[in-house]
């Protein structure tokens, strides 16, 4: 077996299995080589879905409502925040989809020490938007199909519907790790949305499903952690005013977005250079 000194190394990681190690330092060397595509597609997206989020929050709910103060808050006072974190949500996770085409053109060839712009990435990942769309909609599709099954048990088991809702959670966390690699294998090896379903979950089991679980969970806390710092302060600079909020909203998703889904990336080249060798990877990425 190579060593570290022995493996070869064309660009951002060795050509050779990776460990968290070699996973973190190659999402640090990505994001250093590429920053107008990686930081600048992630400041773009931030800004985008900022401003759509608050452009239809205003239009829909009549302005930029705060979370209600109260012990116990009424339906009445939790509608308006439940209706803009909705839109939030939807917002974001949509425009994520640019961004995570983005990477998934500059990291494949990264890892053979090429670097890519910004115009470069979105000429290459635009025809792909649609089946991104596609594989969101799907996934998405299937978790509200859990999620209803679970507020159903639980609506009519009582005590009991919560024990039976509890497998609708390990579903969940299931298919949320089986497929992390659908947009890779999308943009990637150009692939469509049931196929690029199927063959995530295939080389997530290649080499481990708890692998994938144990990194993504590390590096979502420990993201987690200080996107929740740096927000507290801007709170606090700002005196919790929504300006104050959006910036640190966009500050921190243009850093941390763009470094997890590089790390994605990045696992999703490992798991399928373990199972399938590194040629293929290369004559796509080239």
């Amino acid at each position: 077996m190579s060593t570290d000194n022995e493996a070869l190394r064309l660009g951002i990681v060795p050509l050779r299995p990776l460990g968290l190690p070699d996973l973190v330092g190659g999402t640090v060397q990505a994001l250093r080589r590429n920053p107008r595509a990686l930081f600048g597609g992630g400041l773009l997206v931030a800004v985008i879905a900022e401003l759509v989020t608050v452009a239809v929050t205003v239009l829909v709910v009549g302005g930029l409502p705060a979370a209600p103060t109260t012990e116990i808050p009424t339906f009445a006072e939790l509608r308006p925040f439940l209706i803009a974190t909705m839109i939030a949500l939807l917002v974001v996770e949509v425009m994520a989809l640019v961004l995570v085409g983005v990477v998934n053109v500059v990291v494949p060839r990264a890892v053979f020490g090429h670097v890519t712009g910004l115009r470069a990435a979105l000429t290459a990942m635009l025809p792909k938007l649609p089946r991104l769309l596609g594989i969101l909609a799907a996934i998405g599709a299937m978790m509200i199909g859990i999620a209803v099954i679970a507020v159903g048990a639980i609506v009519l088991g009582g005590e009991a519907g919560v024990l039976l809702a509890f497998p609708a959670v390990v579903a969940v966390v299931y298919l949320s790790m089986a497929f992390s690699f659908a947009a890779s294998v999308a943009v990637v090896e150009d692939q469509g949305v049931i196929e690029s379903l199927r063959r995530s979950r295939t080389l997530v089991h290649a080499v481990g499903w708890w692998r994938v679980f144990g990194i993504l969970l590390l590096a979502g806390l420990a993201t987690g952690i200080v996107a929740a710092i740096v927000g507290a302060l801007f709170e606090t600079v700002s005196g919790g005013s929504s300006l104050g909020t959006s910036l640190a909203t966009v500050l921190t998703s243009a850093v941390f977005a763009p470094a997890t889904t590089v790390l994605t990336t990045l696992l999703y080249v490992d798991h399928r250079c373990r199972s399938e060798g590194i040629e293929g990877l290369w004559r796509e990425a080239a």
